[in-house]
């Protein structure tokens, strides 16, 4: 017979943990800067900046326009039943 458990309520010693906070990493250097290196980045676009004047505008001439086709009448406040 076992001395001081009971078979039917057993009561088990489980292991136990300690959690501790996690510790981030010590930074030392970036090794994929390469700011420091003359000629190791992109030359900017140019054309990106460019001022273009725009050479299809044809406002300007008499025609190039769509008219209205039908002008509401003078002196007319739409239509009423």
């Amino acid at each position: 017979m076992r001395v001081g458990t009971n078979p039917l309520n057993p009561v088990y010693a489980l292991p136990t943990v300690e959690v501790r906070p996690i510790t981030p990493p010590k930074f030392i250097r970036d090794q994929m800067d390469v700011s420091d290196i003359a000629g190791a980045r992109p030359k900017r676009d140019w054309y990106v900046d460019a001022k273009t004047k725009q050479t299809n505008k044809i406002d300007d001439i008499e025609g190039t326009r769509a008219k209205m086709r039908h002008s509401p009448r003078k002196n007319s406040a739409g239509y009423t039943s």
